[in-house]
């Protein structure tokens, strides 16, 4: 809620990030949620974007829904064409539509786009096939805007830029450590009690 554009929660497997992910989103009631899981290229990242601007167009009387949607279409194919051409696309939105129309975009479970941690090399990157799109996201989120980047990792990782600069140097860090046994038992007792409800 503050002036952070991005967090980055990460932490190992079954420690509730995309949970806790979840939890923030259901907290954020005037941010739309787009979620990116699985594929983070250029245009996987884009078409999340784009099925939240559909929905707000969709909401938006027809003179100003079809020049936004005519706008989408045109972005889209320059991302599908030359997937450099997605921080360009997604800095335009984030000044314009998802300024007014914020959004909450989650990559979720990031470290599929990372390379696997190693001993001989102690600094986590991305994968060459990801790095482009991650870039971009990373600095299309240094615009002015009301919207949000949320990751979810169970690596903390870098990515430089030709010059050397560290774009994941403005993210806030908030890593997850597992919980004691007693704080486990007090989570299975909460679920089981929201379960018992649900199914009532």
């Amino acid at each position: 809620r503050d002036d952070q554009k991005g967090v980055l929660i990460h932490g190992m497997g079954n420690l509730g990030k995309s949970s806790l992910a979840a939890r923030v989103a259901a907290r954020l009631p005037d941010h739309r949620t787009a979620v990116v899981f699985g594929e983070y290229h250029a245009l996987a990242v884009f078409n999340a974007v784009a099925r939240v601007i559909d929905e707000i167009a969709d909401g938006m009387p027809l003179a100003e829904a079809k020049p936004l949607k005519e706008e989408i279409a045109t972005l889209s194919a320059d991302v599908t064409g030359n997937e450099d051409n997605l921080e360009d696309a997604l800095r335009r939105l984030l000044r314009g539509v998802l300024n007014t129309n914020p959004v909450l975009l989650i990559l979720d479970d990031l470290e599929q786009a990372l390379e696997t941690p190693s001993a001989d090399q102690p600094e986590v990157l991305p994968k060459a096939a990801y790095a482009p799109a991650l870039q971009a996201v990373l600095n299309a989120f240094q615009a002015a805007t009301a919207s949000r980047l949320l990751l979810t990792s169970r690596y903390d990782f870098t990515l430089t830029d030709g010059s050397g600069k560290d774009l994941t140097f403005g993210l806030e860090r908030v890593p997850l450590a597992p919980m004691r046994a007693r704080e486990r038992q007090k989570q299975w007792r909460a679920r089981a009690r929201a379960e018992d409800k649900e199914s009532t």
